[in-house]
């Protein structure tokens, strides 16, 4: 007797999705910023450049520069559109202080002169002590004469 296999059931195709509508498209009006809406964006102009240059160079912290434009702008705005004028106006007014401070050490200035190798020389006033062949300095401390230390210690309770 010969059994059969029983037949083993092929798998159902999968169905086919169906495909979902397209999103529908935006209504115009509804939605999203309206065209023109909100502030425009910042432009600056060449006077409001060379004005943050200067105003860089005599040192004002960045927000007091953002109150002088316009009708003042945020500190974010001025480093945003500004930032060659504020390193410009900086470097200008570097450039003419060490200009005059050199000027003045050349004609006889003392304090302009010191100055002027202390900061860009790399000289110093500082002086090092060493010992005897470049050892460190022995230092000793002398013990109080026994009277000195006596009234030390009734005076101050120290000793």
């Amino acid at each position: 007797m010969t059994t059969k296999k029983p037949e083993t059931a092929k798998p159902a195709a999968p169905k086919a999705r169906a495909k979902s509508p397209a999103a529908p498209a935006k209504k115009s009006g509804r939605g999203g910023a309206r065209p023109g809406a909100g502030k425009p964006p910042f432009k600056p102009t060449e006077k409001e450049r060379a004005q943050v240059e200067t105003l860089a160079g005599f040192g004002l912290p960045i927000r007091q520069i953002a109150a002088l434009i316009r009708d003042g702008v945020a500190a974010d705005t001025v480093l945003k559109y500004f930032g060659p004028e504020l390193e410009r106006g900086k470097a200008k007014a570097s450039a003419k202080v060490a200009q005059t401070l050199f000027q003045k050490a050349l004609g006889g200035d003392t304090t302009a002169m010191i100055w002027w190798t202390k900061s860009q020389m790399k000289w110093s006033e500082r002086v090092e002590v060493t010992g005897a062949d470049g050892a460190a300095v022995r230092t000793e401390v002398e013990k109080l004469p026994a009277r000195v230390e006596e009234a030390l210690e009734r005076v101050l309770g120290l000793f």
